[in-house]
């Protein structure tokens, strides 16, 4: 007992008593929209910007100038009176009688897509966050796997937001590159020096079904982690939250009789705006998720509560792509935030977390 005081105070003198020489962080493409000349709050305070711009329609970056297009003041940046940045008053969707929207898809989509709107901001910042301690759900075997440097296959599962649907990437160039398995697979690779391989085999609209229909093909083949993300369209399609759960255990038995490391991704509050949307549904779903993870000690990556407690900004503007529930680029980096607790080895704070996605 005294040798685990000893080594937490060592922990709390380390992250906390250890300021003498501050360290800078960097944070790339961080997600916001600006209306006319409003502030808006980054996620830490910048003590140097890099660059700050926008894409226009075929993917090619915009850039913008300091003191000509923005603003930069404490924590917030700002429009100037004649910018060239997007002005997010010009977004458009169309509300019913109660204030609801019905999503319609293209050519009239509604509501209209973020990304034509999504400010980039590439800074540095001393502010470090809050301490990421490791989870101790991870197995033996996957300890083993890590120290030892082997390659390390991980499939992931789960709806249009595992698929990637209305990252940057994703939009202009079809492909996944800068979704959360894939910065996962990057930020284990810089902690451990192993080679992480991603088989991502999510697709948009689909639910819990969709994983029992592929169980046998992820089993065959056998990789170390399977990450399952579930539940967004299922309470939305499926109010049966005793189901979801059942046909989740039967999966969940079959993952664990192979000894292949799981790790549950929960959901962040959709758009309540959005007429299908049952927010009391999507509490609900996201604590039996918890208490299955619980029950079953298997990892559980809190998506509602880490979107849940982002102070000062509206995340359906600033950290989707869709208005709705599509993570932005800089969205899937804090689905990383929340899932990298798995596999790190020792305590870290989120920005450096964060910076080994860069370095």
């Amino acid at each position: 007992m005294g040798k685990r005081i000893i080594f937490y105070l060592l922990i709390i003198f380390f992250f906390f008593g250890c300021d003498i020489v501050k360290t800078k962080f960097v944070i790339k493409g961080e997600t916001l929209v600006l209306k006319r000349e409003v502030s808006n709050n980054l996620l830490y305070k910048p003590c140097c910007l890099d660059q700050v711009y926008s894409y226009d329609s075929i993917g090619n970056k915009i850039f913008y100038k300091e003191n000509v297009d923005y603003l930069i003041v404490d924590k917030s940046i700002r429009r100037t009176l004649n910018s060239r940045i997007p002005d997010y008053l010009n977004h458009k969707v169309s509300f019913d009688e109660s204030s609801k929207f019905t999503w319609q898809a293209e050519p009239n989509r509604n509501p209209q897509l973020n990304i034509p709107f999504l400010l980039c901001v590439d800074y540095s910042t001393f502010d470090k966050g809050a301490i990421i301690m490791p989870d101790p759900h991870i197995s033996d075997k996957l300890k083993e796997n890590l120290s030892n440097k082997d390659t390390i296959k991980i499939v992931s599962i789960g709806t249009s937001v595992t698929a990637g649907a209305h990252t940057f990437s994703s939009y202009f160039k079809n492909d996944i590159s800068d979704t959360y398995p894939e910065l996962l697979a990057k930020g284990i690779d810089k902690i451990y020096g192993t080679t992480t391989v991603i088989k991502n085999i999510s697709r948009g609209g689909s639910c819990l079904d969709y994983l029992l229909l592929n169980l046998d093909s992820i089993i065959l083949e056998k990789p170390n982690i399977v990450i399952i993300e579930f539940g967004m369209n299922d309470h939305v399609w499926n109010s049966d939250v005793n189901s979801f759960i059942k046909n989740y255990e039967l999966c969940l038995d079959e993952f664990q009789k192979e000894d292949i490391d799981i790790v549950l991704v929960g959901f962040f509050q959709q758009n309540i705006e959005w007429k299908q949307e049952n927010d009391s549904l999507t509490k609900i779903y996201n604590d039996h998720l918890k208490r299955l993870c619980n029950r079953r000690c298997i990892y559980f990556a809190d998506i509602y509560n880490c979107f849940g407690l982002i102070e000062n900004k509206n995340i359906y503007q600033d950290l989707t792509g869709d208005y709705l529930h599509h993570p932005s680029t800089f969205g899937h980096v804090l689905y990383y935030k929340s899932i990298m607790p798995y596999f790190l080895k020792q305590p870290i704070f989120e920005s450096e977390l964060v910076n080994l996605l860069y370095k």
